[in-house]
């Protein structure tokens, strides 16, 4: 039940920041491991985001066809590829960043700063 609001919220979210043509429910940690630091592997993408590698494969092919990142051969060995932010996903950084605290607001909104310590340390594990 609480991921269901949380998609709710988020869904509201995007719409209000005028990202709901661009990203989708399931982007954002991807999105922001490359906000963190652009042309990561794939490997590395995975683990920055904290997901599975066929989780992060599944997000980038997403967001490649949103025209939000650009994968290219790393130099050295074409077998690997790296991840880019496109030009659009740097221009949607600042809105991106603004859901993301409105988000958390929302999220910690009832809690006290014990409670919110809670939250943290309980999540910590999760990506």
């Amino acid at each position: 039940m609480v991921y269901l609001n949380y998609q709710s919220v988020l869904a509201l979210l995007l719409r209000k920041h005028g990202l709901d043509t661009h990203l989708r429910p399931g982007m954002g940690n991807t999105l922001f491991a490359l906000f963190a630091q652009d042309g990561l592997s794939m490997g590395a993408l995975a683990a920055n985001a904290g997901l599975a590698l066929a989780t992060v494969s599944e997000v980038v092919e997403r967001m490649e066809r949103a025209g939000m990142v650009r994968r290219k051969r790393a130099t050295g060995d074409g077998r690997m590829k790296n991840v880019f932010l496109t030009a659009r996903a740097r221009r949607l950084e600042a809105r991106c960043r603004e859901l993301n605290s409105e988000l958390v607001g929302f999220m910690t909104a009832d809690l006290n700063t014990q409670e919110i310590e809670q939250l943290v340390r309980l999540s910590a594990g999760f990506p």
